[in-house]
């Protein structure tokens, strides 16, 4: 059974129609992960309080036929541990935070020390302390 998501499966079908229209910066060549199955496996397992890349990767692995279902990509396979930074790093950041913002309310960034931080909107007006940090 899946973790419980703080959203709707109406959240979640309504970010994943947004993006389709995300630009996919990755070469053709060797692409074996459609990269919205990616997106959506990490801000799920974000939302499920993963912070560490290591712990989102075992995340999309365990819940893959649920991620799968959800998702309605029922043919993906969950990405290997060392494919998954590359993906993240080629993804065009400020085009997505749009879309994540727009209906989650949180904003994902990298900082200098290489750390992924989900910030939700109190965070980002300076009501609360830190985010969640995303590390590689």
């Amino acid at each position: 059974m899946a973790e419980a998501i703080p959203y709707s499966d109406n959240d979640v079908a309504n970010f994943i129609t947004a993006l389709k229209d995300l630009t996919d910066h990755r070469y053709n060549r060797g692409k074996r992960h459609h990269v919205i199955f990616v997106i959506v496996s990490v801000v799920l397992a974000m939302f499920t309080g993963r912070s560490k890349l290591s712990s989102i990767h075992r995340y999309m692995t365990n819940k893959i036929d649920w991620l799968r279902e959800t998702i309605k990509m029922p043919d993906e396979n969950p990405v290997s541990r060392a494919q998954l930074p590359r993906i993240i790093d080629r993804l065009d950041w400020k085009e997505l935070n749009t879309i994540i913002e727009k209906y989650f309310g949180i904003h994902i960034e990298l900082n200098e020390n290489h750390e992924w931080v989900a910030l939700d909107g109190k965070t980002l007006r300076g009501t609360v302390g830190s985010g969640n940090k995303l590390l590689y």
